[in-house]
């Protein structure tokens, strides 16, 4: 005898697409800020790295 699927598939569904898109306001949002948070990675590697090189050449 074969068995219908349970209907809890299309609520889980649902609610991965609801959580999916409480989560889209924080992609848009972040999206446009994305070459500035590039720069300061950039920026900060840079300074920490300088941070490193400094005592070698220094004394």
């Amino acid at each position: 005898m074969a068995q219908a699927a349970p209907k809890s598939d299309a609520k889980e569904s649902a609610a991965k697409q609801a959580a999916a898109a409480a989560n889209d306001w924080l992609r848009d949002f972040v999206r446009p800020l994305r070459p500035i948070f590039r720069e300061v990675l950039v920026m900060s590697l840079f300074v920490n790295l300088l941070a490193l090189a400094v005592p070698v050449f220094s004394n």
